[in-house]
């Protein structure tokens, strides 16, 4: 596998067209708020049904949000949650599903993508709104009683009936949900037009695309820079940073991902991770999963795994390693 290093940095994943000399032509876009975000489909191309398969692709994705959410007290996830260490509840298949894939990435990923570190997010407060605040730490023995907990979370579920365990365990899919929605809206979509979606900054493409689309990469101190480029022809392209939701103690910045086997916040030379896949579950998993893990561990679970996906990892010394993909590559800008 070959590396290529160069100085850039990149934050924020935004459109700027296509690989072809034809220019866009009056792109249909859709927009609505779902999953404390936006959902957003833009059609390149002409699709006689835009309007009802755009609200079509959309009632998918509030679905997800409707079983999962931990912000809906109905939701299957809450429910789950709340009973942790004492009752079964009812959940739908489609929650089982997640609850079943996301256990399979547990361990595909070596343990750094975890949704049992919900009970960390909860401790640390981070499913509370954060904008660079100024806040308390919890205390080292309370992190090191939760991160027990996380390590013993424990699933089981008949057909429909699921149970959480032990009592304080919480999960969060934050960290995958996003994707599976896109992926399951993608399911429905025409091969006719060409299009993509965003849903908070995750990015799919729809239909059938006679040429490469392009995404510029931000600075995230500078969202005027454009600073690379990545060229797709299909899949789903997701980053995760710790340069927006933070907040600071003692002088300290703490940043909303956290380690689930240390149970603090992720610090490393990693600035951010950029990840392209052909579905975009796997694209959302694994730039979490990688930011977590570092550069070197993460090129090695790579490696052992042998994932077909693209990645462009940013270090706080401003070089950047990435690997090219068979459907996504990163073309480099003058700087």
């Amino acid at each position: 596998m070959k590396f290529k290093v160069h100085s850039l940095i990149v934050g924020v994943l935004f459109f700027i067209g296509c690989h072809s000399p034809a220019s866009v032509q009056d792109p249909k876009v859709h927009r609505w708020p779902v999953m404390g975000t936006f959902y957003e489909v833009t059609w390149i191309s002409h699709e006689p049904k835009h309007e009802e398969l755009s609200k079509l692709m959309f009632e998918k994705v509030k679905w997800i949000d409707e079983k999962v959410s931990t912000y809906k007290s109905q939701s299957d996830l809450s429910k789950l949650n709340a009973s942790s260490g004492q009752t079964y509840v009812l959940i739908d298949p489609t929650t089982k599903d997640l609850l079943e894939k996301s256990i399979q990435y547990r361990a595909q990923t070596k343990g750094w993508f975890n949704i049992a570190a919900g009970a960390l997010v909860k401790l640390w407060k981070f499913d509370e709104p954060v904008h660079g605040e100024q806040r308390n730490i919890p205390s080292d023995s309370n992190i090191k009683k939760t991160v027990g907990v996380v390590q013993k979370t424990k699933i089981d579920w008949t057909d429909q009936m699921a149970t959480l365990n032990p009592q304080g365990a919480s999960l969060d899919m934050g960290a995958i949900a996003k994707g599976y929605a896109m992926d399951l809206a993608h399911s429905v979509v025409s091969k006719a037009a060409c299009g993509f979606m965003n849903l908070g900054r995750q990015i799919m493409l729809i239909g059938n695309c006679s040429a490469p689309l392009r995404f510029g990469v931000q600075d995230p101190n500078d969202e005027n820079q454009i600073l690379a480029t990545i060229e797709l022809t299909e899949g789903s392209i997701s980053t995760s940073g710790a340069y927006e939701r933070f907040f600071i103690h003692n002088h300290r910045r703490y940043a909303h991902i956290i380690n689930p086997k240390t149970g603090y916040p992720v610090e490393s030379d990693v600035l951010s991770v950029t990840v392209w896949a052909q579905s975009a579950t796997e694209a959302d998993v694994w730039s979490t999963a990688l930011f977590i893990a570092g550069l070197d561990e993460g090129i090695k679970m790579i490696e052992q795994e042998k994932k077909q996906i693209g990645v462009l990892w940013v270090l706080k010394d401003q070089r950047i390693q990435y690997r090219d993909s068979t459907f996504g590559r990163v073309i480099k800008n003058k700087l």
